[in-house]
């Protein structure tokens, strides 16, 4: 058995994610992410709470990839480390890369991201990535709506 690196997990766990993320795979992209998890951009953070929410947030990033016009979805691990001794957290740091046709659609922007492992699977805990969310679209208004109606709704396990 080969013993990866942390910077080799993380890719591997950023290449899964982008592929079933660019195809719209989204029903199997939940499995990459611990639910609560946590996403802040510049201008913008939320919490995601359940599964359910983070599915909302996904199905919506689509839309502002396509209005772009992306024909490539990359990111590209640049350092990654394991964080507790026990080698189940890793850090990483990440480019994001939008094309069209070969050509850059936005700056490149540098993401970190938490990824810990769960059972056999590594699952994304926090992302910080270093781009708007006015320009790529990730905490939309759909998300947003459907986290205000759960909210607005009394919790059925309470009397």
């Amino acid at each position: 058995m080969t013993v990866q690196s942390a910077a080799e997990i993380y890719q591997a766990n950023l290449n899964a994610g982008s592929r079933m993320f660019f195809a719209g795979d989204l029903d199997r992209i939940g499995c990459l992410f611990a639910v609560p998890c946590a996403v802040h951009l510049q201008d913008s953070s939320q919490r995601i709470e359940r599964l359910e929410d983070l599915l909302v947030m996904l199905r919506e990033q689509p839309d502002s990839l396509r209005r772009l016009g992306t024909t490539e979805y990359h990111r590209i691990c640049i350092k990654a480390e394991f964080t507790d001794p026990t080698g189940q957290r890793i850090r990483g740091q990440h480019r994001t890369y939008l094309l069209r046709g070969g050509s850059y659609l936005m700056e490149r922007s540098p993401c970190e991201q938490l990824i810990e492992l769960q059972g056999d699977d590594w699952k994304a805990l926090d992302l910080n990535c270093q781009m708007r969310n006015s320009d790529l679209t990730m905490v939309g208004p759909q998300l947003m709506e459907h986290l205000r109606r759960r909210e607005a709704q009394p919790d059925k396990g309470e009397s």
